[in-house]
């Protein structure tokens, strides 16, 4: 199945020898990825984690770009995450939620 970027994420560039390369941009800062039993999550994640590395010519992540500071911090399935002060990760909570607690 074809990967199709969210309009939401979606990018344009233009590079001077394979023209205008439409795909998903992901923002600096922490990006959150979340939902049910195989909705993709983890396929998503490999792919940009595979993606940060040497390319292969034809191998299909030509077009990968990564920040070279990225990181991916993952936990297991069914592990609770309670009373973490995640403040320094996320301080921008929709409403004004308290990250702290």
């Amino acid at each position: 199945v074809a990967f199709k970027s969210p309009p939401s994420m979606e990018v344009d560039f233009s590079l001077p020898f394979a023209g205008k390369v439409t795909g998903m941009g992901i923002g600096k800062g922490v990006t959150v990825i979340v939902g049910g039993g195989f909705n993709g999550k983890s396929t998503l994640l490999q792919a940009l984690q595979f993606g940060v590395y040497n390319k292969i010519p034809g191998d299909g992540r030509e077009f990968v770009v990564a920040d070279p500071t990225a990181v991916c911090i993952r936990s297991e399935d069914g592990r609770s995450v309670a009373a973490v002060n995640i403040r320094p990760f996320i301080d921008n909570l929709p409403f004004g939620q308290d990250t702290s607690v």
